[in-house]
């Protein structure tokens, strides 16, 4: 909350209002948009990263940079070489402090962090065939989208469970089908239970409710456990271009 570094943690730091103003449509063509922008930017570390590698955050951060206009910038640039260039086992993404938490066996993949990751790819056509963004594909297709790898009938954690908003560093149901159906992949035969949970979220007059969103967030979107404009919009986005995807559209995994 200081605002003096990059603050990673309360829902009122720089990253997260720049990443709320994109949401509402600012870019950096607003002066205070911009001037907010660049002294973020000139924070980044020396390979693209801005706080100990959390995957979540940079995956945000270059969500946010691109939908305000950054995209050809060569900072923003860093960054997603940086995401590129990080490869795991399971095709995921991780964050260093959890990187060697146990010396006995394989860490997993952060699914907050792959989620983050796979929305910034989503707003990045040019990197959608890169073998880097193929593999994070397939570890949402090779679990359903939203489950463990290895039990198919539990959610992958207790994120997919409740529908938050704004988007932060927790995961979503609707930001992993929207991202994937944005790139394609919607109608892919393995997202249908993924499709059913989020739709489970409707009531009778097709508004979607919200579950969770941050008391302490500066932009108030709407009460908890009520219907909400925004999570409605991106369900009906995600599956406006679920529609246009190409039917059962086949990862680069083989089953």
């Amino acid at each position: 909350m200081l605002g003096d570094g990059v603050e990673y943690g309360p829902f009122g730091t720089t990253h997260y209002c720049l990443s709320y103003l994109a949401e509402l449509g600012m870019d950096k063509t607003n002066p205070q948009v911009a001037k907010a922008a660049e002294r973020y930017l000139d924070l980044q570390k020396e390979d693209g990263d801005f706080y100990r590698h959390f995957s979540c955050l940079l995956g945000l951060n270059i969500r946010t940079f691109v939908m305000l206009g950054y995209e050809n910038d060569s900072r923003v640039k860093k960054s997603i070489d940086l995401l590129l260039d990080t490869e795991r086992p399971d095709g995921g993404y991780l964050c260093d402090m959890h990187e060697d938490k146990y010396k006995t066996k394989l860490v997993k993949s952060c699914v907050r962090g792959s989620v983050k990751a796979l929305l910034a790819f989503s707003h990045l056509p040019r990197y959608w065939k890169h073998d880097r963004v193929g593999k994070l594909v397939d570890y949402f297709i090779l679990r359903d989208g939203i489950f463990k790898k290895t039990k198919l009938n539990e959610f992958v954690n207790k994120d997919m469970e409740r529908v938050s908003y704004p988007i932060t560093w927790r995961a979503n149901v609707f930001e992993v089908l929207l991202a994937l159906s944005r790139m394609g992949y919607g109608r892919h035969n393995r997202l249908e239970r993924a499709w059913n949970v989020l739709d489970a979220k409707i009531d009778e007059k097709g508004r979607y409710y919200l579950d969770w969103t941050p008391a302490q967030s500066p932009w108030k979107v709407g009460e908890r456990d009520a219907p909400n404009k925004w999570v409605s919009f991106y369900a009906y986005l995600a599956h406006k271009f679920k529609e246009s995807s190409p039917y059962s559209t086949p990862s680069t995994a083989a089953y």
